[in-house]
């Protein structure tokens, strides 16, 4: 049977736990056949079936003619190659993103210097005025064909603003239109704010939360951006982007977010183990090397909160160091290698 550690060390190299248990039967008894194993482990020989397509895939079991044929690849080396395909995916993987950050702090550096559309950039126009940019989002709300997603990193609206959101929001869904938003979490603290989201999720808005965002932003069927020159005043005006790179690596950066996004929901998402998403987002930020205070502005709480956050996460993990407790919130699937 296999012990805490070796179930964490499988489940973070993405094997589920049937399959788990398939594999550690395979080494126990080697020359089983799939009907043998199905009896032994009482099961199906399709699940098993199953879980050998996923061990094969991972080169962790040799299959030999049919896929009943096959025999256990010595695990020291099966496990240690497979973890290094893994780190392997996951560093191309930070690659992308690294690219898609770099394209975007580039752009971020020319707008908030002033200097990106003095640089003869084609397809940039820079709107300074309120009024203008609110023309011309409406415009492209009407415009709008497949999708528009968004981000939005303030915690605090206008009543005026959430009226108009929701409106344009139903008259775009009710064209067809795929709505994807990405909201801070802190957006709980606010009443009337998560009021007015919840009513976009039952209109059929997609909305998501994360601890902390990197920018204010629209992204229109793919094709046209509009980037906030600040996130924090949307008095400054805005970039409206139609430059193919830039509009490409602002929607991959969204799609990334909301990979890593949680769903809202009226109640505060539970995770394994009565986990709460706060709760989630504290331990990523931690394991990211952020201090107590950091991690209070980030979430948008006290200190204070903080503190009480590790507490209680201590009391659960049964551990006294933040190493401890991201160690074992590892082992108990809270957070991924791919959060620290």
């Amino acid at each position: 049977m296999n012990t805490p550690h070796e179930v964490a060390v499988l489940s973070i190299l993405g094997i589920d736990r049937p399959t788990q248990e398939v594999y550690q039967f395979i080494l126990e008894h080697p020359h089983l056949g799939v009907e043998e194993i199905a009896a032994g482990l009482d099961t199906t020989v399709e699940s098993i079936r199953d879980s050998l397509d996923i061990l094969a895939s991972k080169h962790l079991i040799e299959v030999r003619g049919g896929s009943d044929t096959f025999s256990p690849c010595d695990p020291e080396v099966a496990l240690v190659a497979l973890l290094s395909r893994q780190q392997a995916q996951l560093a191309n993987e930070r690659l992308r993103i690294d690219q898609g950050r770099a394209a975007i702090s580039q752009f971020i550096s020319k707008f908030r210097s002033g200097s990106l559309s003095e640089s003869g950039s084609t397809g940039v126009e820079r709107h300074l005025e309120l009024e203008a940019v609110r023309e011309v989002m409406a415009s492209l709300s009407e415009q709008c064909e497949q999708s528009m997603w968004s981000i939005v990193p303030r915690s605090t609206a206008t009543p005026s603003a959430m009226r108009t959101t929701e409106e344009r929001s139903k008259s775009t869904l009710d064209r067809g239109v795929a709505i994807r938003t990405i909201c801070v979490a802190s957006v709980r603290n606010n009443p009337d704010l998560l009021a007015h989201y919840l009513r976009l999720v039952e209109m059929g808005v997609q909305v998501r939360t994360m601890p902390t965002l990197p920018m204010r932003l629209n992204i229109i069927d793919r094709s046209v951006a509009v980037v906030a020159v600040d996130a924090e005043d949307s008095a400054a005006g805005a970039y409206v982007l139609q430059e193919n790179t830039l509009v490409d690596a602002i929607a991959y950066l969204h799609l990334l977010l909301w990979r890593e996004a949680t769903p809202l929901t009226p109640a505060r998402p539970r995770r394994k183990g009565d986990i709460s998403s706060q709760e989630r987002d504290a331990l990523r930020l931690w394991a990211q090397g952020h201090t107590d205070l950091a991690v209070g502005r980030k979430l948008g709480v006290s200190e204070r909160t903080v503190r009480r956050i590790s507490e209680t996460l201590g009391e659960k993990l049964g551990s006294q160091s933040r190493f401890q407790m991201a160690i074992r919130a590892l082992e108990a699937d809270w957070i991924s290698l791919d959060d620290a």
